[in-house]
């Protein structure tokens, strides 16, 4: 009985899935299991995700064009070279502090010594 209802759930949830897909409620990228995961790693994963969709917001107001869903890929590196070429800027479709800092997203941790306050 218990494996004929896992049956059923695990047909129904394959049926369903293209539909959920096209209507935009399931995620098109797929997820890690969360449940491999520490609850350190996944705090640093969704770090991440949020510091990148940070980098393709500026992109995209710099005139990139770009969707800001947090996943590095091939259209934000695109989009970086780009944005380095266009700066003048050494291209390598990989965001050092020169890319950084033309982006307006200079990090205060990466300073050596702290920047003279401006008064």
């Amino acid at each position: 009985m218990k494996s004929t209802i896992l049956t059923a759930t695990a047909v129904l949830a394959l049926a369903v899935a293209p539909l959920a897909l096209a209507s935009g409620t399931m995620a098109p990228k797929p997820m890690m299991a969360k449940k491999t995961m520490t609850a350190k790693q996944r705090a640093w994963a969704m770090h991440h995700r949020m510091w990148v969709m940070k980098v393709q917001r500026a992109l995209d107001k710099a005139g990139a064009h770009l969707k800001a869903d947090g996943y590095w890929g091939p259209m934000t590196m695109a989009a970086v070279r780009s944005f380095q070429k266009s700066h003048g800027l050494k291209v390598t479709g990989h965001l050092d502090h020169a890319t950084l800092a033309k982006l307006g997203l200079w990090h205060k941790g990466w300073m050596k010594k702290k920047a003279p306050v401006k008064k």
